[in-house]
């Protein structure tokens, strides 16, 4: 496991900063190419994907949806 690099973090800034205030508080770690998504106290990981931009839409469509801005199928 390892941490993301400076562009990976500046990548997911504003919409991991916007998720922290919108949910509980995650922990992304980068093993290999795949990103792996962590709420705080669980031990499995909610999303993961092998892309930083797939990341940063996930983060994106989670805010979107908690404020109703888009809605379910």
């Amino acid at each position: 496991m390892s941490k993301l690099t400076v562009k990976e973090n500046a990548t997911i800034e504003k919409e991991l900063s916007a998720y922290l205030k919108n949910f509980k508080k995650i922990s992304i770690e980068k093993v290999g190419k795949m990103y792996y998504v962590y709420e705080d106290g669980n031990d499995s990981y909610v999303f993961n994907c092998s892309n930083i931009n797939v990341l940063k839409g996930w983060l994106y469509g989670a805010i979107q949806a908690k404020n109703k801005i888009i809605t379910k199928l």
